[in-house]
């Protein structure tokens, strides 16, 4: 008889899920955020990740903060056809933070003064169901992106 492995996915977790509503394209986004953040959100290929329909694309943005010792992936919502999270449709981007990064509030306050950003929230991981899954995927992401293959 054949044995079921169960393989657990250990993942490192993000500190911090902030959402953004606004009507700006992701660039502009980008844009403002990196001068909130004093760094330099850099557009990548678009994040890859599973679905039951197969695998769909998200906008992609990352930066490291010296400074802060802390990562910032910037993530659409909306790829034009599917939400990276359907429940959260009221939210255009996710910005996800890794690290020690010292307080949330201010950096709320700072990404809501942003024209044309209409809120900012702070959202609980454990909401999230498929969390591990999007973890994973900007894991694996970051990791392509840093050893892109030989050819």
């Amino acid at each position: 008889m054949a044995k079921l492995i169960k393989i657990e996915n250990e993942y490192e977790p993000m500190d911090a899920i902030l959402g953004i509503t606004t009507s700006l394209y992701d660039y502009r986004l980008a844009f403002f955020v990196s001068k909130v953040l004093n760094s330099q959100l850099k557009n990548t290929a678009d994040l890859p990740v599973s679905s039951t329909t197969g695998i769909a694309y998200y906008p992609f943005f990352i930066s490291y903060s010296p400074a802060v010792r802390t990562h910032f992936f910037l993530v659409g919502n909306y790829n034009g056809q599917s939400f990276l999270l359907p429940k959260f449709k009221q939210i255009d981007y996710f910005l996800f933070l890794r690290g020690p990064f010292p307080d949330h509030d201010p950096l709320q306050k700072q990404l809501k003064s942003i024209e044309n950003v209409v809120a900012v929230f702070k959202i609980d991981e454990s909401s999230i169901k498929n969390l591990t899954s999007i973890i994973n995927s900007i894991d694996w992401h970051v990791l392509e992106q840093s050893n892109p293959p030989e050819a």
